[in-house]
């Protein structure tokens, strides 16, 4: 009887796919593309997988126990049946998974959180000789422990995630960002769809088993090619650019300038190919819109030989521009942002290092 329920959903779940024609595609994405061997060889050592068997032992020896533990109230069953549960997930999961992540504790965590707070009630009314059964009507110290439990909980919480600092306010941020900065028929860049609300350029998911299968070259990095084709003038990566592979990585560094901590638009710097010279070098990879700035403004000159006072649209390939006025640092950037007022980072301009380490928000809110 447990495990029918378990064979309908499944069986379900396969039928659904098959029915749909992408039945390859789903094997592929769930099971296959996750089994790379020694993915993770210093976090995974192969004792764990001997040291199995001794932890389903210790498993039975803590659930005997658990069952055994005031075993009259009629509640041992289902205590040791959570404990097991918890203890076995944990166990195959530490013993047996390449790579581990703070996802893979989600399922067990309710279930955990349900036996810690059993296990410190019980412990803090040990300690405070306090009747802990709250069926006990006639005893009212329960709460104490009770209480130190909800408390501990609590402590843990603020420790770990401090309710004064505003974990969700760049990640409003960015979303406006790229809400206001492009349309839905659109595309954007990101590693692992954290744009939302716009498709993405590439299809695979940049996570550390697609990375590691890229840098053995079972799979191609193909970032560069993705973003020219789709005309991509928006990235989204996060605080950091390592969660990209390294030839994407490289690309969206030297053709993508940050305009906010975690997002970068189609744009760089130019050079002057020679020293006393006017004349300013840049290369444009994604073929879109431009505006020439310098310290949050529009900069009028000679583009390509023709006199320029605003956005244009540029085709990929060199391009020259002549300032009117000495300027710099002078920057093209996607027109769209300069219409927005999201423009590039002045420390990192001034550092001539495009890197995400800035958190930038636009002039129109400074």
């Amino acid at each position: 009887a447990f495990h029918l329920p378990l064979i309908i959903v499944a069986a379900t779940v396969i039928s659904a796919f098959v029915l749909a024609g992408v039945w390859p595609q789903f094997r592929y994405c769930v099971f296959a593309h996750n089994m790379v061997p020694n993915i993770d060889p210093k976090n995974h050592s192969p004792w764990l997988r001997w040291a199995y068997p001794f932890l389903l032992v210790l498993i039975a020896g803590g659930a005997t126990y658990v069952a055994r533990w005031q075993s009259h109230d009629g509640r041992a069953p289902r205590r040791t049946f959570v404990f097991a549960v918890v203890a076995v997930y944990l166990a195959t999961l530490c013993s047996f998974w390449r790579l581990i992540t703070r996802q893979d504790f989600m399922p067990v965590t309710p279930l955990a959180i349900i036996l810690c707070t059993g296990a410190l009630v019980h412990f803090a009314g040990i300690v405070l000789g306090a009747d802990v059964r709250i069926a006990n009507r006639r005893a009212r110290e329960w709460w104490i422990p009770a209480a130190v439990a909800a408390l501990t909980a609590a402590s843990c919480a603020i420790v770990t995630r401090p309710l004064w600092h505003p974990a969700t306010a760049r990640e409003f941020a960015r979303l406006r960002a790229v809400l206001t900065l492009t349309r839905p028929d659109e595309f954007v860049m990101d590693s692992k769809g954290e744009a939302i609300f716009r498709q993405r350029c590439i299809r695979a998911v940049l996570e550390p088993v697609t990375l590691e299968r890229i840098q053995r070259h079972e799979l191609i990095d193909d970032v560069e090619e993705r973003c020219i084709a789709t005309r991509t003038c928006l990235v989204v990566t996060g605080p950091r650019l390592r969660v990209l592979p390294a030839h994407g990585r490289e690309f969206i560094s030297r053709n993508f300038i940050p305009v906010l901590g975690g997002l970068r638009v189609a744009g760089g710097l130019l050079h002057a190919a020679a020293a006393n010279t006017p004349v300013l070098h840049f290369t444009v990879r994604i073929p879109a819109e431009y505006d020439l700035v310098a310290h949050k403004k529009t900069v009028a000159g000679i583009l390509d030989g023709t006199e320029c006072h605003g956005a244009r649209f540029l085709e990929s390939g060199e391009h020259t521009f002549v300032p009117g006025a000495s300027v710099s640092p002078v920057q093209f950037v996607w027109a769209r942002a300069v219409e927005n007022h999201y423009f590039p980072s002045e420390k990192v301009l001034a550092a001539d290092v495009l890197t995400d380490d800035e958190m930038t928000t636009p002039s129109a809110r400074d």
